[in-house]
């Protein structure tokens, strides 16, 4: 009883009968609450502790499932539950300059992070798009330092979004975009020296 969820870990109320041997904690993704066939959460058949961190599960919005179980190994009849979202938050800082040479700077951030967090995804859609599947990766693996840095894209006008994950490779539920940016002409080639007045504060 008493199940709580705070960034990521869930408690519950300790059992107190004396032949307690432990819990068993499974989850589901499809909403269900049958214990029997959902997926087990730990790699141990029961563990002792009266809480579980669910930050090392893959999902969205997944029901965590909890029975205890006594020295004979037979399980409650039921099982406590509580909906656990394992997603990041939505980015809450994602920029694009350009920087004096051409170069495209992506700015991008997550205030508060999470402990788990591995970092962030950006694609990039030519046109204007509100749909996170359809756009194309702007770079490969999760970008881990701000800022990001590029020259891969010709003029044009584009749609970028930006994407937390974290270490089990949960996406944040809604990326932050931004819709209509038009970029020039990538860095210039065979240039010794680019100068910018407005980036040199000159008068």
């Amino acid at each position: 009883t008493g199940l709580l969820e705070t960034g990521g870990i869930v408690d519950w109320d300790p059992n107190e009968e004396p032949d307690l041997l432990g819990y068993v904690v499974r989850y589901r993704t499809d909403g269900g609450t049958a214990f029997d066939t959902a997926t087990p959460a730990h790699g141990r058949s029961y563990i002792t502790d009266s809480q579980f961190d669910t930050r090392a599960l893959v999902g969205g919005v997944v029901k965590i499932l909890v029975k205890s179980m006594d020295t004979t190994k037979h399980l409650s009849a039921a099982a406590a539950s509580i909906d656990v979202d394992l997603r990041p938050a939505t980015p809450t800082q994602f920029v694009i300059t350009r920087q004096a040479d051409g170069t495209r700077e992506f700015t991008f951030a997550l205030d508060p992070a999470p402990s788990d967090m591995d970092g962030f995804l950006i694609r990039y859609f030519v046109g204007s798009t509100s749909n996170w599947n359809a756009m194309t990766p702007l770079h490969a693996g999760v970008q881990k330092v701000s800022p990001f840095e590029t020259n891969q894209l010709a003029a044009g006008t584009y749609t970028f979004a930006c994407k937390a994950v974290d270490k089990a490779g949960n996406m944040s539920a809604t990326a932050t975009f931004i819709t209509s940016v038009t970029i020039a002409d990538p860095r210039t080639a065979g240039a010794i020296e680019d100068i910018s007045e407005n980036t040199g504060l000159w008068t």
